[in-house]
């Protein structure tokens, strides 16, 4: 999704279709790759233990690779109608979605829990030094090769996630253990409705803290996802040119990987809770996007969107890594489940709503 930007306004034109449909295709398959990684791993549903009872970690790794570059494939040669773009992109997410799951595992069952915590915020890291890369090399691409070349190429290069698949050595736990019992902490007859028979929406209620979390990460995840598509769409509003536009992504990507870095201090210190994580950062990115609507100057406009990246990847590897310190042991897979199914439903509001507002034409 961070590179889509890029081919916005070519598809729009290409398939003769809104900006609407186009940027909630590009988001939809982010928000399925959330969806389906996060959902499907620990929620006791039929098809995550149809793929965790009968796949290996290596063997969803390899075919979620596959899908996620092939999808992009699909959508460079074969896309004709926006149909065919909701098709390929959500082939795509789907595969990326099978690609986290094995890894997420993996890792999980080889490290202690205050280390995957670790690993988990930092993740934002890599995330967004994607932003920072994707765009420029896509847009590189699609200069040289033309826009079905380019993509195409584009999902070649995005096989190489086959060789995660490829690294993971099998081991025996190898599949998906569920945890039904209900809430371990709390007496039998002070359970209610939701402990038993919503156990996965029971941590909102017992931990307020995390429910203030979640709110914010909602709406952190439509900045995010808007702010990740129509960046280089914004910047040709301002009136830059494409190539400046692009550049915008980049500072925003390397902000985001420097911000993705800052919690470590904060946890270190014992100074991270619900209102530093999410509260504040989203007070000052909206300040600053703000802001940039105002702003005609190329290198202002692009230290802001440094600005904008670095809280971002603050708020996002603040969410990563203090839901473990937010939640009981027991609430803490439900909590994970939560936290990314808000991220995958809101992530594909970032595409839909913007594109309504999005003007059908360019003067």
């Amino acid at each position: 999704m961070k590179a889509n930007g890029v081919i916005l306004l070519y598809v729009v034109e290409k398939l003769q279709t809104s900006h609407t449909l186009v940027a909630w295709a590009f988001t939809l398959q982010c928000a399925l790759g959330f969806l389906v990684s996060e959902y499907l791993k620990l929620v006791e549903a039929p098809l995550s233990k149809q793929l965790l009872h009968y796949f290996s970690y290596r063997q969803l790794g390899i075919i979620g690779g596959f899908l996620a570059g092939f999808g992009y494939i699909g959508s460079g040669l074969l896309t004709s109608s926006i149909l065919d773009l909701f098709v390929f992109h959500s082939i795509s997410g789907f595969g990326f979605g099978l690609l986290c799951i094995p890894n997420f595992m993996y890792i999980h069952a080889h490290v202690d829990d205050q280390t995957f915590s670790k690993i988990q915020s930092t993740s934002g890291i890599f995330i967004y030094v994607g932003v920072a890369i994707l765009p420029v090399v896509l847009k590189w691409l699609v200069d040289i090769y033309g826009h079905n070349g380019g993509l195409a190429i584009f999902g070649a290069l995005i096989w190489n996630c086959i060789l995660a698949g490829v690294a993971m050595k099998p081991t025996k736990e190898s599949t998906l253990e569920i945890d039904s019992t209900s809430c371990s902490t709390v007496p039998r007859e002070k359970l209610h409705y939701l402990d038993k028979y919503l156990p996965f929406l029971s941590p909102l209620f017992r931990h307020r803290n995390f429910a203030i979390c979640m709110l914010f990460a909602s709406s952190g995840m439509y900045v995010y996802s808007s702010w990740a598509i129509f960046l280089v769409t914004f910047g040709n509003g301002l009136g830059f040119s494409s190539q400046q536009s692009v550049y915008l992504s980049t500072a925003g990507g390397a902000g985001g990987a420097v911000g993705s870095l800052s919690p470590l201090v904060l946890f270190s210190y014992n100074k991270m809770n619900a209102f530093t994580t999410c509260f504040y950062p989203s007070l000052a990115n909206g300040t600053i996007l703000l802001v940039s609507t105002f702003i005609t100057d190329f290198r202002i406009v692009l230290n802001l969107m440094f600005l904008s990246g670095f809280v971002q990847g603050f708020q996002y590897a603040g969410i990563c890594g203090i839901i473990p310190l937010l939640l009981c042991e027991h609430h803490l897979g439900f909590g994970a489940v939560l936290s990314f199914l808000v991220e995958g439903m809101f992530y594909q509001f970032g595409g839909l709503i913007p594109g309504m507002e999005h003007p059908k034409k360019r003067h």
